[in-house]
């Protein structure tokens, strides 16, 4: 941060903000058939496929422990 000292323009960090996503993807499947004296034979099957989609959003501000009350701006570091 003291890389920025003394210039004209500098940047102070207002909030940080983080978007997490989880994605959970179940299935099901079944099968099922029959067989006649080996001369017929019948089958099927099903698949159920769903997804859920979590998001998370972390809004954290930051803050220098050594001096609270100042405003914490963009360094080099």
């Amino acid at each position: 941060m003291a890389d920025g000292e003394g210039q004209r323009l500098r940047f102070a960090v207002d909030s940080i903000e983080m978007d997490l996503q989880v994605a959970i993807d179940t299935t099901k499947k079944g099968n099922a058939s029959l067989s006649l004296w080996q001369v017929l034979s019948l089958g099927g099957g099903l698949d159920h496929k769903s997804a859920t989609t979590h998001r998370l959003t972390l809004r954290l501000s930051p803050t220098d422990t050594l001096a609270p009350n100042s405003q914490t701006l963009i360094g080099d570091d």
